[in-house]
């Protein structure tokens, strides 16, 4: 009887023993790299390969032991991304398969691909690739679900339902409308920005209305100070008796009016830039699509909307900086050269209506002749001055016509201020092919 226990007991650890034995044994390379620290690659391999033990589906060799194994022989798995590489690798810790990957990061975007190689015959089992755009704690989850996409298993209950929270937390905060960003723009320049997200155009907005207010509001105060100063000189004026009295309280008089009539040009001049601000703002507010910021896809056709709202924020927006900044200086020095001649205009014909009430008051000849020398030179100046402002109106009008053209053109990039064509060449390693892409963004 217990002949026949011992043959039973036998069979049974060598059952055990053939099916403990039946699983491949695989070993899993660090992930390479390509944009992001050398260190979270080897804490995301590190995930993926206590994943991958949990699986249950292969005989794993450990990270350690293969480091040690490496060490010894002098082989160095950084870079290590090809199928050759891998067989050589595999040879090395004798094992059947092996797992090499790559983690690209592209702005907010990670990609992370993964092959499972036969060390045997130096061909890829299985591919798999995963995008993801967000925290770390989500890309750390798309990692481990990777792993069972891979061996293709059925991932466990509890890293779905993980996801699946993530995502309906998500939708919840991505559930934001044009028309809730239309509608607080409209009652406060900006607060549609803050709304979805774009701090930088909500504090641009903002900050040029509040400027253009107070401006406006200086411009008002200064215009009703001098309408009560005019209304005193004209008392003045109208109860006088003397010649010179009369001369000197109409000479004040034309300065106030042409003063008044100067603070009323800059008040319509700062109301309308106001109101443009606003508009501008609402406008803004309802061609772009408020979004989660982590989550905003680059095209061309934002990039287009916010160059031709504001010059250098489409380019901003591409990560191309120095075209942007090179667009927003040149803008601000053209506008700035203008309101400069313009305003420089205005107080040219001040001058110029004093000079001619005091030439329309003179009496000797001499004065007559100074005072019409005088109007003739300040009419060469006003002219100039307004040529001048002509000539920067163009210039500014130019560079927002070619900060538009340049935005369109130029394809949301990678944040290097790099002009690139929408086509890619290169050469995969797992297949062993060049690929030629053509990509077109709308």
């Amino acid at each position: 009887m217990s002949k026949y226990r011992f043959i039973l007991l036998f069979i049974l650890l060598a059952n055990i023993l053939l099916g403990r034995n039946s699983l491949y044994s695989i070993g899993v390379l660090d992930f390479i790299p390509k944009g992001i620290k050398p260190e979270l690659a080897n804490n995301l391999t590190g995930y993926f390969t206590n994943e991958i033990i949990s699986t249950n589906a292969f005989r794993i060799m450990s990270r350690s032991r293969m480091s040690r194994i490496f060490n010894e022989r002098g082989f160095e798995q950084t870079g290590c991304d090809s199928i050759d590489c891998a067989v050589i690798a595999g040879y090395m810790i004798d094992v059947e398969q092996m797992i090499i990957g790559s983690i690209w990061k592209l702005d907010n975007i990670y990609t992370i691909d993964v092959h499972i190689i036969s060390v045997q015959y130096g061909k890829t089992l299985r591919s798999k690739r995963v995008t993801y755009e967000g925290d770390m704690d989500g890309l750390i989850d798309q990692v481990k679900l990777l792993a069972w996409n891979l061996i293709g298993m059925e991932p466990p209950e509890r890293l779905i339902k993980k996801l699946q929270t993530k995502e309906y937390t998500l939708m919840i905060e991505e559930e934001k409308t044009k028309g809730g960003a239309l509608f607080r723009s409209m009652l406060l320049p900006g607060f549609g920005q803050f709304y979805s997200g774009k701090k930088v155009s909500a504090f641009s907005f903002a900050s040029a209305e509040l400027a253009f207010i107070i401006m406006a509001m200086s411009r008002q105060s200064n215009f009703l100070t001098l309408q009560s100063d005019q209304e005193s000189i004209r008392a003045l004026y109208d109860v006088a008796t003397e010649q010179e009295d009369i001369n000197r309280y109409s000479s004040q008089l034309i300065s106030l009016n042409n003063k008044i009539k100067s603070a009323n040009s800059q008040l319509m001049l700062y109301t309308i830039s106001a109101a443009s601000v606003w508009a501008l703002n609402v406008i803004h507010a309802l061609v772009l699509d408020p979004s989660f910021s982590a989550r905003d896809k680059k095209t061309q056709g934002s990039a287009l909307a916010r160059s031709l709202l504001i010059p250098g924020f489409g380019q901003l927006y591409t990560g191309r900086k120095t075209a942007g900044y090179t667009f927003i200086g040149l803008e601000l020095a053209f506008i700035g050269l203008t309101l400069n001649s313009y305003l420089n205009s205005l107080s040219l014909k001040e001058d110029q209506e004093k000079i001619q009430a005091s030439y329309l008051a003179a009496i000797t000849q001499e004065d007559i002749s100074r005072y019409s020398k005088q109007l003739v030179d300040v009419d060469k100046k006003i002219k100039t001055a307004n040529n001048f402002t002509s000539l920067f109106t163009v210039s500014a009008i130019a560079v927002w016509g070619v900060n538009v053209a340049h935005a369109f053109i130029m394809r949301a990039g990678d944040g290097n201020d790099v002009a690139t064509l929408p086509i890619t060449l290169a050469y995969d390693p797992i297949s062993k092919h060049a690929q030629i892409n053509w990509m077109v963004y709308f």
